[in-house]
């Protein structure tokens, strides 16, 4: 994958919130209707909500800055941070939905190379900062979110490995 695809600027950006690409999302005539069908199928349901748009999604300040490693092999940019913040899991999507971005990874790295991947953990280990994995993102068992163990406040690197 080009560099077009990597830093949030590929071509058909990944929904902040759940799975699929940004321009796949339902619009108000479809949401609708879907939840008239929910409460006719299920006896319940309330008026359909839409996500919480990226740009009013607060994440605290990353730890760590993006020129620890060559130019363009980190990202800090919020709508990387949010795409590796959560996994797919249903409860992932109602929190990304709502807006709820608890512990979004400082940086999020972008190798190219096996040797890209060498550097990143060489960094994060003088940075004393834990990496995560990150293949396809869906994590439906909660492994791609950077929770730590209480009192455990090191920063984390998404390490990205769809450019590989």
């Amino acid at each position: 994958m080009g560099s077009d695809f990597r830093r949030g600027r590929q071509a058909r950006p990944l929904k902040h919130w759940g799975w699929g690409y940004a321009d796949q999302q339902p619009g108000p005539t479809e949401l609708a209707e879907a939840a008239v069908a929910i409460r006719e199928r299920l006896g319940f349901g309330g008026e359909p909500v839409p996500p919480v748009p990226e740009d009013e999604i607060v994440l605290p300040e990353p730890r760590l800055e993006t020129s620890l490693g060559p130019d363009g092999l980190f990202s800090d940019l919020h709508h990387d941070r949010l795409v590796h913040g959560l996994g797919k899991a249903y409860r992932d999507i109602v929190r990304g939905y709502r807006g709820s971005f608890d512990h979004p990874p400082d940086l999020v790295a972008f190798p190219a190379s096996g040797e890209q991947v060498e550097q990143v953990l060489a960094i994060a280990a003088d940075a004393d900062a834990v990496v995560i994995p990150f293949g396809g993102g869906t994590s439906v068992v909660g492994g791609v979110e950077p929770r730590l163990p209480v009192g455990d406040d090191r920063p984390t690197i998404s390490l990205d490995l769809t450019g590989l």
